[in-house]
């Protein structure tokens, strides 16, 4: 037994102790499925975010939407506004021309 701080190597068999705990030494077999593991969680957790990004560019392309159709209906009203106000500024200027 070799003694490293607070690592102690028990053995030539890869087996350590941490803090009073025997740890065995993971395989390289062990760590890559380990990393496999992680890296299909990794690519889960993206193409859930990939999903909520697409839901949220569809949101905000019918927002878009929306706000062209509200934006034409508000330059249609102005243009009768317009008209109007041009009508009876016309009405107005004629009666007290020929009055």
């Amino acid at each position: 037994m070799t003694y490293l701080g607070k690592l102690a190597i028990i053995d030539s068999g890869g087996d350590f102790a941490l803090g009073g705990k025997i740890k065995r030494r993971m395989g390289l077999e062990e760590r890559v499925a380990r990393i496999e593991g992680i890296l299909e969680q990794m690519n889960e957790r993206f193409n859930h975010l990939e999903s909520r990004i697409r839901a949220l560019e569809d949101r905000i392309n019918a927002l878009d939407a929306r706000i062209n159709a509200l934006s034409d209906k508000l330059d249609s009203h102005f243009r009768w506004t317009v008209a109007l106000f041009v009508t009876m500024w016309v009405t107005v200027i004629a009666a007290v021309l020929f009055k």
